[in-house]
């Protein structure tokens, strides 16, 4: 029987370290992998531009944009430029973006990337449309 979740009061930014981030560099492409535990509630940040995700292990609740689903690895899809995944681990997921560039050094790669943002957008709607979504156990079993 599934646990009953509830939104988490406060939320703490993860650090690389947090999620056991991998980088990789190969000719025009770049990659970063991680791990997410389970019970993590994950808000990522925008991309400018249009990336591939690989999920490797595990399973979680997705909101893209606006659209709640269930994914579990393994699962490869791709993410259009200005989109935002906020997701809640059902089991531990190691997951991986893909993004074209020969940019190198990492904090040059976070600006070529990612959008800058001085401050969160408030999210709750979408943090508590994901935990009703899966309190409702509309997702989908593997």
């Amino acid at each position: 029987m599934k646990q009953v979740v509830e939104m988490p009061e406060n939320i703490l930014p993860l650090t690389d370290d947090d999620l056991d981030i991998v980088h990789t560099f190969t000719e025009g492409l770049y990659s970063r992998s991680g791990t997410m535990r389970q019970g993590f509630l994950i808000v990522g940040h925008i991309h400018k531009h249009s990336c591939i995700n690989i999920m490797s292990t595990g399973k979680m609740i997705v909101n893209i944009d606006g659209v709640t689903t269930t994914l579990e690895a393994p699962c490869v899809f791709s993410s259009p430029a200005g989109s935002r995944k906020v997701l809640l681990v059902l089991e531990d997921v190691t997951f991986t973006n893909v993004h074209n560039t020969e940019t190198t050094d990492l904090d040059e790669l976070r600006k070529e990337l990612v959008v800058h943002e001085d401050f969160l957008p408030d999210l709750s709607h979408v943090k508590k449309e994901i935990v009703e979504y899966y309190n409702k156990g509309e997702y989908i079993c593997g």
